[in-house]
């Protein structure tokens, strides 16, 4: 079932244990009101939002509006997908995109003439939804940008070998730090004993400049 912003403020559905965003919201109205149609009268319910990494400021800013915590990985002692006080998020592994992805490309082929209809007016809301949403706070924005995810706890049992060694290989370019700069190993490179002679000279004028003002 869709439900849009303006039905969620006011419908009520008895024992309904999931709500799916497919959009993050943008404000906490609107995070309580769609989240809220689970959990209702001491029932337990699971919000699932799915979420872009420009999405991850609205992300931040919800967790400090509710007081919860947000968190990517597994935490020592702490039931992280069961406990109400923690929101947790990540990635979906490559191989279970990839096999969706499949699907959908197969769904799109054999409902070419629906899907052409309907693909306009999508693209014209979406257009019209990312100019007139809320922005995230500054804040938010800060802290989040640049930030990739772990694997969703509640998949880390869905990584393949492959994706497994992905993942370690990003995480050492991410933390490697070169010994030279770019232009060092250039230089060095080219055993040009003029152009050598020159950076020597540089780095030792710029030494020299440092220790004067200092």
């Amino acid at each position: 079932m869709i439900v849009t912003d303006l039905a969620a403020r006011g419908i009520d559905i008895p024992k309904l244990q999931n709500v799916i965003n497919y959009n993050f919201p943008t404000t906490l109205k609107l995070f309580i009101h769609r989240c809220g149609r689970t959990a209702r009268a001491g029932e337990k319910g699971n919000s699932f939002t799915f979420i872009t990494n420009d999405e991850l400021a609205y992300l931040h800013d919800i967790s400090a509006y509710v007081g919860k915590k947000i968190t990517d990985k597994l935490i020592d002692g702490a039931e992280v997908l069961t406990d109400p006080e923690i929101i947790t998020y990540g990635r979906i592994p490559q191989n279970i995109l990839d096999e969706y992805c499949e699907h959908a490309v197969n769904l799109t082929k054999s409902n070419k003439d629906l899907i052409e209809g309907l693909e306009g007016s999508l693209k014209k809301s979406l257009n019209k939804y990312n100019r007139t949403k809320d922005q995230a706070s500054s804040a938010g924005m800060q802290l989040m940008h640049g930030v990739l995810p772990k694997i969703h706890p509640l998949l880390l049992d869905k990584v393949d070998e492959k994706e497994d060694m992905l993942m370690s290989f990003r995480e050492a370019v991410k933390n490697y730090k070169p010994r030279a700069s770019t232009l060092e190993i250039g230089i060095v490179k080219s055993k040009d004993e003029v152009k050598i002679g020159i950076f020597k000279s540089a780095l030792k004028v710029q030494i020299h400049s440092k220790i004067l003002k200092e």
